[in-house]
């Protein structure tokens, strides 16, 4: 179950957005629920009294600014997803102290939300999710943050950590087609990233958390680089 709380002062914006967000998880079936605020008073004593995984939160509003909370979440040390919802651009520089997971314009919500959103989804599975093999009559379970990729070799797929490696009888379409929403990326015909460990994305390859280059394959190009891109923003 994923815990959405929205806040903004606008009555007529926090009913659409709401709406959309409804839509977003039900066409992925996803387990969810979702609480909407009009004051940020009222989001204050809501926060203390349940669990937030996903915050949308305005920036501009009265008594309490959306900086102002995102002030005191650091403060406590929540561990919540904040995606600031605003139709000033220019609070996107001020919003970068608070670590920000997104900045999402008002003017753009039902073209960019649905995407920040995915990621959000793709991050708290990420977190709390594990990949199960089966190799050598074994069963192992890797937290998939710890994988870094998988590559395809002959009959078989490695599974490299940083400090390991594993082999599994399984094609790499099959991984990917179990990992689409957690994160992964096909670069080529032969590999699949792990989004989190890549630090360097160039034209014909990325650089992952452990110094490895991987090839980005022609047929993924522009795929690949728009997922890696909308991550690294």
């Amino acid at each position: 179950m994923i815990n959405i709380v929205v806040c903004d002062d606008d009555a007529l914006f926090l009913e659409r957005i709401c709406i959309y967000i409804d839509g977003i998880f039900e066409k992925y079936k996803i387990k969810y629920r979702i609480a909407s605020y009009d004051l940020p008073q009222k989001l204050m004593k809501g926060l203390s009294e349940g669990r937030t995984d996903i915050l949308l939160l305005d920036i501009d509003m009265p008594g309490i600014s959306g900086m102002e909370i995102a002030a005191k979440l650091k403060e406590e040390k929540e561990s919540v997803l904040l995606i600031f919802v605003t139709s000033y651009e220019a609070f996107v520089y001020d919003t970068f102290q608070y670590q920000p997971f997104d900045f999402i314009r008002k003017s753009r919500y039902e073209k960019d939300l649905g995407i920040s959103l995915e990621r959000a989804v793709r991050q708290l599975s990420n977190e709390k999710t594990e990949y199960t093999l089966k190799t050598s009559g074994s069963i192992i379970r890797i937290p998939l943050a710890e994988i870094l990729y998988f590559e395809s070799c002959a009959n078989y797929v490695r599974v490299v950590t940083a400090s390991d490696e594993y082999k599994e009888k399984k094609t790499i379409h099959e991984i990917e087609n179990e990992l689409n929403m957690h994160g992964f990326i096909r670069l080529h015909r032969g590999y699949l990233v792990n989004q989190a460990a890549v630090y360097i994305l160039k034209c014909d390859r990325v650089i992952i958390s452990n110094q490895e280059a991987l090839p980005i394959g022609r047929h993924w190009s522009v795929s690949a680089k728009e997922a890696l891109l909308r991550y690294m923003r």
